[in-house]
Formats: C-alpha cells, sequence, structure tokens
C-alpha cells in the first residue's frame, strides 16, 4: 500500500506540495501574528515609557529630616542609597529593571530674595535653596569651584545655572543677598535629562509676573551637599525636605514581553507600603536610624494611571489584531481542507485499487492521515520558525502547541476526505437538508448572541484578546457565505433564462453551469467571503483610527499652532500678529471656573471661557474647519453663548452669572485646544460685562499655507520664551511614527497579502478539483464548433459570478462589521481624542484592499481559463473511450 501510494505521490506530488505550502503559511501565519503584536506591545510601552513626564512617572517620595549622617562622615549618602537600593532590589521583575537608582534632592522651605541689579527688566530675584549630591555628575562647571563648606559664619556657598546667572546678571564671586555668595556656575551636561524636570531650576529659571510691581525673575541656588549632615553655624533652622525619586529606564523594558497589568500590579504593591529611608545600624549615637525626622517614607506615582490606559490601548489593539488575522487564518484552514480534497481527488485511482485488493476504509483513512503527518508536522515546523526569522524572539509553549495542531490538521482533513466520499457536482442551493438548516440557524443565533453580548459590554474593562470581539466579526462573516450561498442562484436563474432565449450559447452554458455548486463545493465560497469581510474590516478600521487620530490632534491643539503657558498681553498678541505667516491669532481667556448656568428648569456648574472673533479665523485652519455657530460674536441680547461637556443644554434661553440673559447658539462635545469634556460655555469677549478682562494664557494661531512651521515656532519662542509651544505639524508626524500606527499598518497589510496568495490558491485548487470534467466537456464541445476564447469564456463563467458577488458582499458585511466594532470597542485609546471616532472609509485603504482581492481571484480565473482553453481533444475523446 505504500509503495503504491508512493508511487502515486511521485506521479503527481504538486497537490501534497500544494497542501505542505498552505499548512507552512498558515502556521507562519499563526506564528508571526503574535509575535508582531507582542512587539508592538513591548514598542507601545517603551515609548510611553520614555515619553512621560518625570513627574508624572518616576517613583517619588518626600523625606524631611535635619541631617541624613554624623557630622564629617565619609559617606554622608551611603545609608539613604543603600536604602533605597534594597527598596529597588525587593521589586519583582520588570519593576524592578524599570526603576534606576535613587537620586535626592533637598530644598529648604524658605526661599532667598534680593533687589535685581539696575537696568533689569525684573524687579526682584527669588530662588529657592536647593541640595543636589549629584550636581557635580550631571553638570559642568563654566566659571569658579563647586561649593563647599566653611566651619565659620562665613556666607553659604552657592552654584547656579547659567542661563539664571545670566538673566540675574551673577558671576563667581557675588554676593547676592546676606549670607549667599555665588562660587560656581554650571551648565547641564544633557539639558533633556529626565531628572532636571524634579529640578526645573538646575537648568533654567522661570519668570512671575505681578500686576503693580512687574516681572520677577524666578530661580534656585545649589548649596553645598555637605549641609545634608547638619549646618555647623545652626544658620538653617528648618530642616531640608528631599524628593526621593527613581526615575525610569525605559529602555530596560524593551523587547521583554512585558504584560502591562502585571507590572501596574507590582507598582500598586509598591507604592501600597511604607519604606525606611535609611539602613538601620547598632543603635549608636551616630547611627542614621536614629537621627530626628527619620520616619518611614510612602512612594507615590502617576505611572499607574499611564498603564491604566496604555492596557486598554492594548486591549483595543488586541482586538483589531485578532479580527485581522481571523481572515487569513479561516482562509487558510479552509483551504488546507481543499488541498486534501484534491489529493484525495488525484489519488482515486490508486484508493480504489487499493479498496479492490481488500484494503478497509479504515486502513486507506489511516494511510492517508499518515501521510498527511509526514508532509503537515515539517512544514508547519518550517512556518514558524520562518517567523521568527523575521521577528526574533523566544517561541511560547502555546507556539509550540499552536504548530503541533497545525501540522497535523492535514492528516485530519485527509482521513476525513477518504471517508467522505467524492460527491457529484450540484446545485449550489440544493442541500436543504435538516443538518444543513440546524447548522445555518446554529451561526445566526451565535453571530446574533455574540453582537447582542458585544453591544451590551461596551466600555468593559480587561487585559488581552476581547473573545466577543474577534468572535462576533467571524460569525458574521460566516453568516455572509449563508447568504451568499443561499442568494447566489437568484440572479443565475434570469440570467439563464435571458441566455435561454437565444441570446448566446456561451453565456447560456457558463449561467448554467455556474448554477450549480461552484468547482471544489462551497470552500472557495467560505474563503472569498471570509478573506475580504475581515480586510476591509480592518482596512476601515485603519482608516478611521488614522483620521480620528488627526481629528484628536486638531481638538487638542487647536489650530495650527499653540502657545500656553504665560499671561498673553494685547501688546504680545500684536507682536505674533505681525510675524511672517501668522494669519490669525486668538486669546483665549477663563472668566470663571465655576459659574451658575441656568437653561429652563435645567441647572448646572461651568466654565466661562472668553474668546474674540478671531477665534473663528483659528478652527478655520482645521481639518474639519470651524465648529462655531457664526452667531456666536454677535452683541445682542440675550448673549449668545456656545455650550459643551457633560450636562448642558444644546438649545434654550437663561441665564448664567456674571453674564446675565444669555440664549444656547450651539453646543459642542469638546472646545478645541482649550478645554475637554467638563461643562463649559463659550462667550464673545465683546459680550463680557465690564471693563477689565480676565489674563489669557492660551493662543490660538493659524498659519498661513505653505510656512515652515520650525522656523515660525522659533521666532514665537523668542517673543514667549517661557511658553510651550505644539504643532498640529508635529503632533501628527509623531502620532503616525508612533508604534501602534506603524505596527498594526505593517500586520494589515502582512496579513492581507496572505490572505490574497491563499484566496488565490483556493481558486486555482477549486478550478483543478473539476479539471477533468472539465477538459471531457470541452472536448466535446470543441468537437460541436466551440472556439478555445469560447471554452475560457465558459470557464470564466463557472466561478467568475460567485467570486464577484463574494466579493462585494464581503466587503458590505466588512464595512458594517467595523461599524459594529467601532460602536462596541473603545478606539479612544488608539486615536487619542475625548470623544468617540467616527466611522470613516479610506479610499486609499479602503480601494487597496478591494483591488488586491479582486485582482488575485481574476488571476486566478484567468489562470484556470487559460489551462482549459488549451485541452487536448485527441487525448480527452481518446480517454473518454476508455472510460
Amino acid at each position: 500500500m505504500i509503495s503504491l501510494l508512493a508511487r502515486q505521490f511521485r506521479a503527481r506530488p504538486w497537490p501534497t506540495l500544494l497542501l505542505a505550502l498552505t499548512v507552512a503559511l498558515l502556521s507562519f501565519v499563526a506564528a508571526l501574528i503574535p509575535r508582531m503584536a507582542a512587539e508592538l506591545d513591548d514598542r507601545q510601552l517603551e515609548r510611553s515609557l520614555a515619553t512621560v513626564s518625570a513627574v508624572q512617572g518616576d517613583v517619588s517620595a518626600l523625606w524631611t529630616t535635619y541631617r541624613i549622617a554624623a557630622p564629617g562622615a565619609a559617606d554622608l549618602w551611603g545609608g539613604p542609597r543603600e536604602a533605597t537600593e534594597l527598596i529597588r532590589a525587593a521589586q519583582p521583575e520588570p519593576l524592578r529593571s524599570l526603576l534606576q537608582p535613587a537620586q535626592f534632592v533637598g530644598k529648604q522651605p524658605v526661599s532667598a530674595a534680593w533687589r535685581a541689579p539696575e537696568g533689569s527688566p525684573y524687579f526682584g530675584v527669588k530662588a529657592d535653596i536647593l541640595l543636589d549630591p549629584d550636581l557635580p555628575d550631571h553638570a559642568v562647571l563654566i566659571d569658579g569651584a563647586w561649593p563647599e563648606i566653611d566651619d565659620d559664619d562665613s556666607p553659604f556657598q552657592i552654584a547656579i545655572v547659567d542661563k539664571f546667572a545670566e538673566r540675574a546678571q551673577l558671576e563667581a564671586g557675588d554676593e547676592v543677598a546676606p549670607g549667599l555668595v555665588v562660587t560656581a556656575v554650571f551648565r547641564p551636561l544633557d539639558g533633556d535629562d529626565t531628572r532636571w524636570e524634579h529640578i526645573p531650576y538646575g537648568r533654567g529659571y522661570a519668570e512671575a509676573s505681578d500686576a503693580d510691581r512687574g516681572l520677577q525673575l524666578l530661580g534656585g541656588v545649589f548649596v553645598a551637599p555637605g549641609l545634608a549632615a547638619g549646618d555647623p553655624s545652626a544658620r538653617l533652622q528648618s530642616p531640608f525636605s528631599y524628593d526621593v525619586f527613581f526615575g525610569l529606564d525605559s529602555g530596560a523594558v524593551a523587547s521583554r514581553r512585558i504584560d502591562v497589568s502585571t507590572l501596574g500590579a507590582q507598582l500598586t504593591g509598591l507604592l501600597a507600603k511604607r519604606h525606611s529611608p535609611v539602613v538601620p545600624g547598632d543603635g549608636g549615637a551616630n547611627d542614621p536610624a536614629t537621627f530626628e525626622g527619620n520616619q518611614p517614607i510612602s512612594f507615590h506615582s502617576d505611572l499607574n494611571v499611564l498603564l491604566t490606559r496604555l492596557n486598554a490601548q492594548q486591549r483595543t489593539t488586541h482586538t483589531l489584531v485578532g479580527v485581522s488575522a481571523v481572515g487569513p487564518i479561516g482562509v487558510g484552514v479552509a483551504l488546507v481542507a481543499l488541498g486534501a480534497q484534491l489529493v484525495v481527488h488525484r489519488r482515486r485511482s490508486a484508493t480504489a485499487l487499493l479498496s479492490a485488493r481488500g484494503t478497509s476504509p479504515r486502513q486507506l483513512r489511516g494511510l492517508l492521515a499518515a501521510e498527511g503527518i509526514v508532509f503537515g508536522l515539517p512544514a508547519a515546523l518550517v512556518g514558524l520558525l520562518l517567523a521568527g526569522v523575521v521577528v526574533p524572539g523566544p517561541t511560547a509553549w502555546w507556539g509550540w502547541l499552536a504548530c503541533l495542531a497545525i501540522g497535523v490538521l492535514p492528516a485530519a482533513a485527509l482521513s476525513w476526505s477518504a471517508g467522505s466520499g467524492q460527491r457529484g457536482r450540484r446545485e449550489i442551493a440544493s442541500g436543504k437538508g435538516r443538518w444543513r438548516l440546524v447548522t445555518e440557524v446554529l451561526i445566526g443565533i451565535a453571530a446574533a448572541g455574540a453582537t447582542w453580548r458585544l453591544l451590551s459590554t461596551r466600555g468593559a474593562q480587561g487585559s488581552g484578546v476581547d473573545l466577543l470581539g474577534a468572535a462576533a466579526p467571524v460569525l458574521l462573516a460566516l453568516l455572509a457565505c449563508l447568504i451568499v450561498l443561499r442568494l447566489y442562484p437568484a440572479p443565475l436563474r434570469l440570467l439563464l433564462g435571458f441566455f435561454a432565449r437565444g441570446r448566446g450559447f456561451t453565456g447560456f452554458m457558463g449561467a448554467a453551469r455556474a448554477l450549480r455548486e461552484p468547482a471544489g463545493g462551497v470552500v472557495p465560497v467560505v474563503t472569498i467571503v471570509l478573506g475580504t469581510t475581515l480586510s476591509v474590516t480592518a482596512a476601515a478600521l485603519l482608516g478611521t483610527i488614522a483620521v480620528g487620530t488627526e481629528r484628536a490632534v486638531w481638538a487638542d491643539n487647536g489650530s495650527t499652532v499653540h502657545i500656553s503657558g504665560p499671561r498673553f498681553s494685547d501688546e504680545t498678541a500684536q507682536q505674533l500678529r505681525g510675524v511672517d505667516g501668522v494669519e490669525a491669532v486668538a486669546l483665549v481667556r477663563l472668566a470663571s471656573d465655576n459659574s451658575a448656568l441656568k437653561i429652563g428648569a435645567d441647572e448646572a456648574r461651568v466654565r466661562v471661557w472668553l474668546a474674540d472673533a478671531e477665534l473663528v479665523d483659528a478652527y478655520a485652519a482645521a481639518r474639519d474647519g470651524s465648529p462655531l455657530p457664526a452667531g456666536l460674536f454677535d452683541q445682542a441680547s440675550p448673549v449668545p453663548v456656545v455650550l459643551g461637556g457633560s450636562g448642558t443644554r444644546t438649545s434654550g434661553a437663561g441665564t448664567l452669572a456674571d453674564v446675565g440673559d444669555v440664549t444656547v447658539a450651539g453646543h459642542l462635545g469638546v472646545l478645541p485646544g482649550v478645554t475637554d469634556e467638563t461643562a463649559w460655555a463659550l462667550v464673545a469677549t465683546e459680550n463680557w460685562p465690564g471693563d477689565s478682562l480676565p489674563p489669557a494664557k492660551t493662543a490660538l494661531i493659524a498659519a498661513a499655507p505653505g510656512t515652515d512651521l520650525a522656523a515660525l515656532t522659533a521666532e514665537l519662542s523668542d517673543i514667549v520664551p517661557q511658553a510651550r509651544i505644539t504643532t498640529v505639524e508635529a503632533e501628527l508626524r509623531e502620532l503616525r511614527e508612533s508604534p501602534t500606527v506603524a505596527g498594526l499598518s505593517a500586520i494589515f497589510i502582512t496579513l492581507t497579502i496572505v490572505t490574497a496568495v491563499l484566496m488565490m490558491l483556493a481558486i486555482f485548487t477549486a478550478q483543478v478539483m473539476t479539471a477533468d470534467d472539465r477538459r471531457a466537456a470541452a472536448a466535446v464541445l470543441r468537437t460541436l464548433g466551440l472556439r478555445p476564447r469560447q471554452l475560457r469564456t465558459l470557464t470564466a463563467w463557472e466561478l467568475g459570478p460567485v467570486v464577484v458577488v463574494a466579493l462585494l458582499l464581503g466587503a458590505a458585511v466588512g464595512i458594517g462589521i467595523a461599524a459594529l466594532m467601532l460602536a462596541t470597542v473603545d478606539f479612544r485609546a488608539l486615536t487619542g481624542g475625548s470623544l468617540d471616532p467616527a466611522l470613516y472609509l479610506d479610499p486609499l485603504w479602503i480601494g487597496g484592499v478591494g483591488v488586491g482581492l479582486l485582482l488575485a481571484a481574476a488571476l486566478a480565473v484567468a489562470l484556470s481559463s487559460w489551462f482549459a482553453g488549451r485541452t487536448n481533444i485527441a487525448q480527452e475523446l481518446r480517454l473518454g473511450e476508455e472510460r
């Protein structure tokens, strides 16, 4: 038996090799997608940790003590450093590697102040008294020498950063105030080091505005680190308050397959405990543990907020990847079943001979199953190893298990195909048996139940792949397959009746053959519909995410350029308007943080924002134009207002505190560039009662098209040096280069290519299965005068209509599934906006997927038609006589 099947394989090896190729592709996809998703998670985590501010992300605590060691100790900071290192070392991985060694920054509760020199734009200078034991390691000395402690009553030696020294007109040797003398001017080695976020006056200065006196310069002076052991002169009456912080090392968690929820739980455990900042000694007089003020400390961090948001983002990402991956995996499984039928079909003469010689059906199925294992397991292993080459990394235990399952899939498919027998062709809508009806009803109920459950659990928290989110689209796609199989014969019968009235033999014969079951059964229909549906779903969602991200950036920035920070005077606004490339400058003012608003019977507390009419021009630069109603800036009574946020009315008239009678001119979800979902009211500046206006701290600038925004930002920074300036262009570039968008795009493109290849193989395999019948019919028709071109058209008719119907219905269902997922899955974690993104059908994504799948199907049908047109009439007729 084995030798006979071996001869059959050597005679026609390509059906078995095609089956092995399908298994390798299926194993490759099943192994590659989890690796790409895990790599995406790692890059998301690394980027998020690298971009979070130190104040929000670092694990820090406040520790107050008069001295950290005995005066004159050789290593003042040995105890605290060892104690914090023990705290860090006690944490589990990956939290331990994420935390850098602790650093300490001390601050006196009393600041130093002195008058500014003559000719200075400041009326005075105010400086925090700081102590940084690691300052010499993170700064370069420009002038003077680092501060030291004198035993007498001489002034405290201080070090100041060069920018502060320049603004305060100080240099080494200057006595700035009684008891303070500058001995060192330094510059940070790395101004972008996150440690300076804990010590902002270590790399710069600030300015404070006083309505009566003008500007005041703010900075910091660094005293000698030895004062941490106590002030010998006893002039410091208050203890230092130390900011003890663990910086984050985002590179330490790269490519480590870290679970965000596990990291969050570890961080929560660290923050929930109280820790000692010093190592207990022997209890002597100089024991740091006996010093006054050495109480346990509690760490705090806002990193869990980021991890929670990242967990939600990864959950949405996993759902999208899972839905996208089910398409090619489902197509691959269907193709394995179809390939097994092709192998059995090609071995029918050998299997008939074996059966005639007494081989039982059980033995025959076992023999074919053994062949499937011999070719399937190595092919699955090749696919797994190839995935490891494309995306390096360890393979999880379930990856090997999945590889084994895929490797034995051909054996199961071959055994089942051999036992089921080769059925003849029949009408596609036939098979009205109860089992088909029961299967269709069960799939319909499952799809409806999964969809309802998905709709009822919107916003549910969790980690990993949302099983409902992955199951509902697949069930709906299968339901679409059933619809195709049920509805497909109707238009074909109409075409058959049309061609039967003498309007073309080729069309009549093609419609008649197409009305019968498609070549290879329903498997090609399933592959086309399933692959098209889920590919279009992924394309629609990616287009929606891209546009939703762009809209979220515009909503956050408000206009081309967003400036926030200091107070903007009218003179500053005029300077901004005079910069080349600036078309409009709108100042936004916060008039009230909690004003009473009454519209009809409803009352609410709202924030009141003021803006001038140029806000419309600033918003006009946005993607969707200005959302403000034109009547907002009319000077009328009652005063028109725009309301937004939660708990506000969309229409009506009422009263607003400090404004009077108002009428609702419009309602917005958010006020771009200004506020979020908090209830708010926008009023025109001209309609604000009184002569005095609150200060403006936000400016929205619309730039002219084609303006160099980098150069424009530099000019604006010269006018408002202490302001925070962001541009939509930079924000969008950063988001488009983010791991989420780039990673999802790479995964989607990979899956679409694999789906197209598998779909081509499925169509081609289905055509090959009926090639014998087609050639026999073609030989007879050729003797009756049918030309090769007509024969090719006839072959294309056999599967062409069902391909077109399946593609069209698959695209429609895919768009519907995308809309369903947008209604049930929180995509705000990916777009970054506060409002749910609306469905957007990107012509590039949707059109690219549609054209790609259509070309793949057309190529497969065209190849089958071309081969059919090359039928050898004499050979086929001779074979027919022998049969």
